[in-house]
């Protein structure tokens, strides 16, 4: 596995645009597959309580690549959500469930 992050002079990383990791997904032949993600923050909520979590955004090769499964449900699959705004699905971790059991609980 190889991680590639550009970075400034300042060592801080260098957002990567959705388009430009599809023109190196595209362009490569050195690579049999390539993925990414890009974290954000969102606030997740339940009876009048929310919490803030930390999220990713990643293409649809994503977990196939790494060889992830789910313990229960499914994730998604290559080809869902490639194109912009389509397909929006969910995959919640474990401890996201554990945020929701705590708000439930009171």
């Amino acid at each position: 596995m190889i991680v590639a992050v550009r970075t400034s002079q300042n060592a801080q990383p260098i957002p990567l645009s959705y388009a430009a990791f599809l023109d190196y997904q595209r362009l490569t032949n050195v690579f049999a597959e390539m993925t990414g993600y890009a974290l954000d923050l969102a606030g997740l909520g339940s009876q009048g309580h929310a919490d803030r979590i930390v999220m990713c955004y990643v293409p649809g090769n994503f977990f196939t690549m790494l060889g992830l499964r789910p313990s229960i449900g499914r994730l998604i699959v290559p080809g869902e959500g490639d194109a912009p705004q389509s397909d929006p699905v969910v995959v919640l971790g474990r401890a996201t469930g554990n945020i929701d059991s705590e708000m439930t609980r009171g």
